[in-house]
């Protein structure tokens, strides 16, 4: 980056954790840049304005880029997320939530040689599906026993007292994960109310805005069509719904009211279709 980390602060406190990750989405050097552990500070600067809690335990980028994004995290995936495994920080389309969260008989399977009764001391989800499932299991991040591993590999042999404090040291690591992520799930609840709160009055504004400037019939959002759906997203998104805002829009807004109009006209077009050919004036 070519601003000086100064001066990259001193914009941060300016920006929201999505404004953060929107920007880290414009280059590939960004995003490497935005989600390395050095970078705290400038995430930090943004959490203020929100009030989020510290995810201890949590790297702020890694709990951001789930809070904040929809796409899978699965490695180069760039699906839409349908299981959020808050316990674990991760948000997973189907298949890449099987490859990542491994069941107690799975981690087994593939890595043998680690402890079953320390695995059982890991973070763990009930979520690999969009519903828990109905097993009552528990999954564990893939990452999370690889990691465990190395540390595993590097420490053995351990006699009964290092088992005995690696597996406290485990259980507490695991505490501390779960008092946090109590914390972050409850703001995160209420910021989700807030902030769709703040949608449906934006999105009240904008309707009534079309309907009285351009005779827009309105409907529910779920109805828009492609095209004016992406253009009132990105009236949702604006930071302010200023002149200079729908002056942006204004030309594709017009034409897609006008054409979407026309289509509705001819659907319901009730006069009588028939192929024959009507007969000439003053012939019977």
């Amino acid at each position: 980056m070519s601003l000086p980390a100064d001066l990259m602060m001193r914009v941060c406190r300016f920006l929201y954790p999505r404004d953060l990750l929107a920007l880290a989405r414009t280059s590939k050097e960004l995003r490497a840049k935005f989600m390395k552990e050095t970078s705290k500070p400038f995430w930090n600067a943004t959490r203020y304005l929100t009030g989020m809690p510290d995810w201890r335990t949590v790297a702020f980028p890694q709990a951001a880029a789930m809070v904040y994004e929809s796409e899978c995290q699965g490695w180069s995936c760039s699906e839409e997320s349908s299981v959020m495994a808050f316990h674990v920080c991760r948000r997973y389309c189907l298949k890449c939530a099987q490859e990542n969260l491994l069941d107690l008989k799975e981690v087994l399977r593939e890595f043998p040689s680690v402890p079953e009764d320390l695995v059982k001391r890991l973070p763990w989800t009930a979520r690999r599906t969009p519903v828990p499932s109905t097993e009552k299991k528990r999954f564990y991040l893939k990452s999370d026993v690889q990691k465990f591993c190395q540390r595993w590999d590097a420490l053995k042999p351990l006699d009964g007292k290092g088992m005995d404090d690696l597996g406290q040291e485990l259980s507490a690591f695991r505490r501390h994960r779960g008092t946090s992520t109590k914390e972050v799930q409850n703001w995160y609840k209420q910021d989700s109310r807030e902030r769709q709160k703040r949608l449906n009055q934006r999105w009240t504004i904008i309707a009534d805005v079309m309907k009285s400037r351009w005779g827009w019939k309105p409907i529910e959002y779920d109805r828009l069509g492609l095209r004016l759906r992406q253009i009132v997203d990105h009236l949702l998104d604006v930071p302010t719904l200023s002149e200079h805002a729908w002056a942006y829009v204004r030309g594709d807004l017009e034409w897609v009211i006008r054409e979407e109009a026309r289509l509705h006209s001819r659907d319901h077009d009730t006069r009588r279709f028939s192929l024959s050919v009507p007969p000439e004036k003053g012939k019977a």
